[in-house]
């Protein structure tokens, strides 16, 4: 089991910057579209009507264009992820953070795996150990959502040659 947890915990860590680099590129699409590689796209290709602004692609999900009656299928609701970017990008954000749990449950680490602790000794180790988590964890979603917000995802970046 001490294997395990050596395998399995710093897969949280990559589970979570995927997680943030996915909300990363939610926040470009949104508010700098005009400025990032999603509009280097060929104006023609499904990829460009794909990735375009919220603003642009929103009503997609709704049929005839009336904002009252959804797109459906069998009689289901079709999830708005098929019809642009953004919330394709939001599911998978979605996805990586549940794995990055489910990874936390699997290597037992104390901030995710509650267990009820026989003295007050335990319960302060315990939060020891979650607030030493935390750090790292803010790092990431700080350092990784600056780096593609910023940097990655921008249409600058590359003609700067960075």
């Amino acid at each position: 089991m001490e294997n395990l947890f050596w395998i399995v915990t710093p897969l949280i860590f990559v589970f979570w910057a995927i997680a943030v680099a996915f909300n990363a590129a939610c926040d470009v699409i949104q508010y700098k579209h005009k400025d990032s590689v999603f509009s280097l796209f060929k104006e023609d290709s499904w990829l460009y009507r794909y990735f375009q602004s919220p603003e642009d692609t929103w009503r997609r999900k709704y049929a005839d264009g009336s904002i009252t009656k959804r797109k459906t299928f069998l009689g289901m609701n079709i999830p708005p992820m098929f019809f642009d970017g953004w919330h394709f990008l939001k599911i998978m954000r979605q996805l990586s953070t549940w794995f990055a749990f489910i990874a936390c449950g699997l290597s037992g680490t104390t901030w995710v795996h509650y267990k009820i602790y026989p003295s007050i000794s335990d319960t302060i180790y315990s939060l020891e150990i979650i607030l030493a988590s935390l750090i790292p964890f803010m790092m990431i979603t700080g350092g990784i959502h600056t780096l593609f917000f910023k940097h990655i995802l921008l249409k600058k970046s590359y003609s700067k040659g960075v």
